[in-house]
């Protein structure tokens, strides 16, 4: 059974979805939460399919004791849902046996009442929870505006020197036209440059289209194909006067996760990497790649002279805020990290390094991601 509390205010307003097999609980709390849409649901089945069709639920208040499906069966399986695993569940029971209490914060509970409740408790656990939805929601929205900033400041990036090369040899090419001065197969060099240059700049948009699909499909795929792919986004993410990335990847490696959002993650270190200050003649940006004990290691470094000790431990927090030329606008570093943490079920960590490559020494920061096989 499905009733719904029509909402007489904003279309905005936030969705509650109340689960109990009592009528007049239902009545109570209907009248109660009259601020809040809400959608009732008085079995497990008919909560969990309500939550298949609807997007708008923002939290759910939960009896334990229901015919069928109890309570803390349904709760797990809504925390097993990716599309429904982040919806708050407050447990509203008549059950107050500690056993009940610790099962419901095990099965993913993030409150618990029991009946007969105070109004005022019940009301004011609710606001607080869903001002905590209200600001998860906007900090994902946050983060989304600032990986698309990202992604067009470095589509940016990788059209100028096409986009200069265009321009000289067309100019170049009216110019020595109008002189006199151009033979046939010069025009046809001219205009293979040209051309050359304008399926890069196709090329490009159609890799960074890919990637910016907010897609989180779970599959397994060959990171040295996800990353050869996209060579052409890392290597043009570094100016190829002054820097130079390798990359050392074995071919067999497969990983389960989203393949977009792991190219994500390395595009944005290397992009942080081609922003050092670097001392040396040139930037050197290394990506290596290492299979050991069921887990893949992707190490990214460079020999930028490393990252300040004082904040090196906090570049991953949310909202760190410096100057230094790793952390950026603050959310970048800790998009990636959870992306890595929640996506792949890994860990990711920076320290600085020495290192020697072609027989000379250099220092630089460390990135270390680690992602389990299984």
């Amino acid at each position: 059974m499905r009733i719904v509390e029509v909402s007489i205010l904003e279309n905005n307003k936030h969705s509650i979805l109340v689960v109990d097999d009592t009528t007049t609980n239902i009545d109570i709390l209907l009248d109660l939460l009259k601020g809040y849409d809400v959608v009732v649901a008085m079995d497990g089945k008919s909560a969990l399919d309500i939550l298949e069709e609807d997007d708008n639920i923002d939290l759910i208040l939960l009896d334990i004791m229901m015919p069928v499906l109890d309570g803390f069966e349904v709760c797990k399986t809504i925390k097993k849902n990716k599309k429904t695993r982040d919806i708050p569940v407050i447990f509203l029971t008549a059950k107050s046996d500690d056993d009940s209490i610790k099962i419901a914060f095990e099965v993913g509970g993030i409150d618990y009442l029991t009946k007969p409740f105070r109004p005022i408790e019940l009301t004011s656990k609710i606001k607080t929870h869903l001002e905590l939805v209200t600001h998860q929601k906007q900090v994902i929205e946050n983060n989304r505006h600032i990986v698309l900033e990202e992604l067009i400041n470095n589509i940016a990036h990788q059209w100028r020197q096409p986009l200069s090369i265009i321009s000289t040899q067309a100019s170049s090419i009216l110019l020595q036209k109008e002189l006199g001065m151009i033979s046939d197969e010069e025009v046809a060099v001219g205009c293979n440059s040209i051309l050359k240059s304008c399926d890069f700049l196709s090329d490009t948009i159609d890799n960074f289209k890919k990637i910016l699909v907010y897609d989180l499909k779970k599959e397994q795929f060959n990171l040295y194909d996800a990353i050869n792919d996209n060579l052409s986004l890392l290597q043009y993410s570094t100016d190829d006067t002054s820097s130079q990335l390798l990359i050392n990847t074995p071919r067999d490696i497969h990983i389960n996760g989203s393949k977009n959002e792991l190219i994500q993650v390395l595009l944005h270190i290397v992009d942080n990497a081609k922003g050092i200050e670097c001392q040396d003649d040139k930037k050197l940006i290394f990506l290596d790649v290492v299979q050991k004990d069921k887990k893949v290691t992707i190490t990214i470094k460079d020999n930028g002279g490393g990252i300040d000790d004082a904040i090196i431990d906090k570049i991953f927090d949310p909202y760190f805020t410096t100057k230094h030329k790793y952390v950026g606008t603050g959310l970048g570093l800790y998009i990636v990290y959870n992306i890595i943490k929640n996506s792949f079920l890994g860990t990711i960590k920076v320290t600085n390094t020495i290192f020697e490559y072609e027989g000379k020494k250099y220092k630089g920061a460390n990135f270390e991601i680690q992602i389990p096989l299984n």
